[in-house]
């Protein structure tokens, strides 16, 4: 699990699987994404954005998006519960954005990537103005098939 938002929330019940990538209920100032990984190392490239672009969904298992309230404009990426080091990003203000999130190789018993890593995540945020209901894409990993929203 990793959370992208804010400080990281110490009292949140985030025991419900939201579109196949997210956990919630969903708590203001970010977002919890859900990797198969639960101890171990993932690839997550994060990308800020003015607004959505084209994603290649053929290079991609899962895909959702989600309406997110971020009260901080200094993200923060942290994994939880595992190994992984501190990442964050800016984004221009406070307020409501959209998340999309698209991974690959959500197993964990895949074999590890040339890159060391066993999950790789894309997550691309940009500015919305009226939020949205979470959206799975498309969910056709393994690990996303033994979920349910």
């Amino acid at each position: 699990m990793v959370w992208i938002g804010g400080r990281v929330p110490t009292d949140s019940d985030v025991s419900r699987v939201v579109a196949g990538l997210f956990l919630g209920p969903v708590v203001r100032g970010g977002i919890y994404l859900y990797t198969a990984t639960h101890t171990g190392l993932v690839t997550i490239t994060l990308r800020i954005l003015e607004r959505p672009v084209d994603l290649d969904e053929d290079a991609w298992e899962d895909v959702a998006s989600m309406s997110v309230t971020f009260d901080d404009p200094e993200l923060q990426v942290v994994p939880l519960g595992g190994e992984g080091s501190l990442l964050s990003a800016g984004i221009p203000g406070a307020g409501l954005y959209r998340l999309r999130a698209a991974s690959r190789a959500r197993q964990e018993s895949d074999l590890v990537s040339e890159t060391g890593h066993t999950e790789e995540y894309l997550v691309d945020i940009w500015p919305e103005e009226n939020e949205k209901p979470p959206l799975a894409e498309k969910l056709t990993s393994r690990f996303a098939a033994s979920l349910s929203d």
